[in-house]
């Protein structure tokens, strides 16, 4: 097994090939700037994914680092709502123009690969995470 933490693939040879990815990435679009956490996060990219501009590097690129059939586990919070809403909180942390998995399903048919599901992971914190889950087809992209 290899494991890499980079910058997107950045610090990734390009003569890697993966047969899975598994990855974490910033999971939120808009912080809401009326939030009582704005201030404290609102230059951190680690949270933070403004415009989803992270995640469309990474599906520009994914598709030149994996084998035919590799899988892709990608943590994503909320998939289907255009909110987040943290605990004991009364207005949203993360306001997106539309449920974010229609971004992701676009960026992940543009990578040339196919959108297989979204499964429930995170249940228990007040929001829901979900692994979205994608392939590299068998035959070449």
């Amino acid at each position: 097994m290899t494991f890499y933490t980079s910058d997107n693939f950045d610090s990734i040879p390009r003569s890697e090939k993966f047969d899975l990815i598994v990855a974490n990435p910033p999971n939120y679009f808009s912080l809401n700037p009326t939030h009582p956490l704005y201030d404290r996060f609102k230059d951190d990219l680690r949270p933070n994914d403004p415009g989803w501009k992270i995640h469309e590097g990474f599906y520009r690129n994914v598709s030149n680092y994996l084998v035919p059939g590799a899988t892709l586990l990608i943590l994503e919070i909320e998939t289907h709502n255009c909110e987040v809403w943290l605990p004991r909180y009364d207005v949203p942390y993360d306001i997106r123009p539309r449920p974010p998995i229609e971004d992701f399903k676009r960026m992940i048919a543009a990578a040339g690969l196919t959108y297989a599901e979204t499964a429930p992971l995170i249940t228990s914190f007040g929001f829901r995470g979900d692994l979205v889950i994608s392939k590299m087809p068998l035959q070449g992209h």
